[in-house]
């Protein structure tokens, strides 16, 4: 029967062991990085592992002769029932793909100029067809390790995952619980430390948006820190330019609410440009002391403030603030000694938090209240964002929706801030308002 694929991914299955998987109308076929030494090895592997009817393998030299001889069509070169593969019954595309990567790779000659999902063609060894209806585990999806072993992991954490990436409404998955060993025996249990090493090895193909690891504050409350863009702002730090990061913000909202300013003022200083980087939200986020508004108008009176000890960065434990980096982007200036400004007139790169808030641009996509250019033109979409169910922020871990901040200001106003409503919709409110606050930060 004719296949069709619906959806194709690159998943990192075990220890930088990658596949990709296609996910079709009645198999998923798993074309597998060359990561094995014994093709004949995993190809017994595999036949325990599956059941029931074998199905037909199809060997790719990689990069020399490398168990060659398995391309050869003949009893002794594969165990019975096992043949190369017809490509009539896959959908074209796969066809297509099988034939160049066989194309290029005929002889062992490796050519690198046709890739799969991004990787070199002769980079990959063979592909397996799965019919579902004759796997014994029918959900599960065969990753291999690096002595050749194959290792199944659940629909949850693998196709399912594939299929959810298409409707954004994936759930993600604990990655304490996926990778507890891991964590436990090479990061002595810290899972902070584990996803910073993960993260510098550039070992995370097999982390996803919207995968979490919670975590209890020093105030005993728990979040759920999400996934919100892996590298999103990849380059952005001219002074570091390769560096990698994970930016993760909170399900939901600390169960407390704070003023942006203590009055209807969205402008910067003349210490600092920025709307929300002058805040005394992002004083009180970060644990900062220094002067914030205490009026409004042109260059308007100022008052000290020291939330060192209160402050939101106090509530973390130690082990999270010790990998949390500053978050390197765009921010958008507003500021004049000379009048009070309506709309962003510039932006500057900015080392912003440690902790931070999103945009109505990384938030939505796009700016519906903020300066369009200045505003928008500095900051990039959120995957995470694109599942709608992340801008529906409870109170505290589950809790009631609530309306919460963004670190934007409002274009032709002096006054407001873009907010986030309790359904998800953009809005607007003055800065002196008490709005709820998410938990935002990048790992690397």
């Amino acid at each position: 029967m004719a296949q069709t694929v619906v959806a194709v991914q690159e998943i990192e299955l075990y220890k930088g062991e990658k596949v990709i998987v296609h996910k079709e109308t009645d198999s998923y076929s798993v074309v597998m990085k060359d990561k094995v030494t014994n093709l004949q090895t995993t190809i017994d592997n595999l036949e325990s592992k599956i059941g029931g009817t074998k199905e037909p393998v199809h060997g790719i030299p990689s990069g020399g002769a490398v168990n060659s001889a398995l391309l050869k069509n003949t009893a002794t070169d594969y165990d019975a029932g096992w043949k190369p593969i017809d490509k009539s019954v896959l959908a074209p595309s796969l066809q297509t793909t099988i034939t160049k990567a066989e194309a290029l790779n005929t002889g062992g000659v490796a050519n690198d100029s046709f890739s799969l999902g991004g990787v070199p063609a002769n980079q990959y060894m063979r592909v397996g067809i799965i019919p579902t209806p004759t796997l014994a585990d029918k959900d599960k999806v065969l990753g291999v390790n690096a002595s050749g072993q194959y290792a199944l992991t659940t629909a949850s954490a693998s196709v399912q995952q594939v299929v959810a990436a298409g409707n954004h409404m994936y759930d993600g998955v604990d990655l304490t619980a996926k990778f507890s060993e891991e964590i436990s025996t090479r990061s002595a249990g810290d899972p902070w430390a584990w996803i910073q090493n993960r993260i510098r090895t550039n070992s995370i193909a097999d982390i996803s948006i919207g995968d979490y690891i919670s975590f209890v504050s020093n105030s005993n409350n728990l979040y759920r820190m999400c996934v919100a863009g892996i590298s999103t702002y990849f380059g952005y730090d001219t002074d570091n330019p390769t560096r990698k990061f994970i930016d993760f913000i909170s399900k939901d909202c600390y169960n407390l609410t704070y003023s942006f300013n203590r009055f209807q003022y969205n402008n910067g200083l003349s210490t600092e440009e920025n709307p929300f980087m002058a805040s005394e939200l992002y004083m009180w986020m970060n644990g900062l002391k220094g002067n914030v508004v205490n009026g409004t108008g042109t260059n308007p009176p100022v008052i000290s403030v020291d939330h060192s000890l209160d402050g939101g960065w106090t509530r973390l434990p130690a082990t999270l603030r010790a990998v949390i980096i500053k978050k390197k982007v765009l921010m958008p200036v507003r500021y004049s000694a000379t009048a009070t400004l309506n709309d962003d007139t510039n932006y500057v790169i900015k080392e912003v938090g440690p902790l931070w808030l999103p945009s109505e641009m990384e938030v939505f996509g796009t700016t519906h209240f903020s300066t369009r250019g200045w505003g928008s033109g500095c900051h990039n979409p959120y995957p995470l964002f694109q599942d709608t169910r992340h801008k529906v922020k409870g109170l505290g871990d589950g809790g009631p929706s609530v309306d919460w901040w963004s670190c934007s200001s409002r274009g032709s106003s002096s006054r407001d801030i873009v907010v986030i409503n309790r359904n998800g919709a953009a809005n607007v409110i003055g800065a002196n308002s008490a709005y709820f606050i998410p938990l935002c930060f990048r790992i690397g």
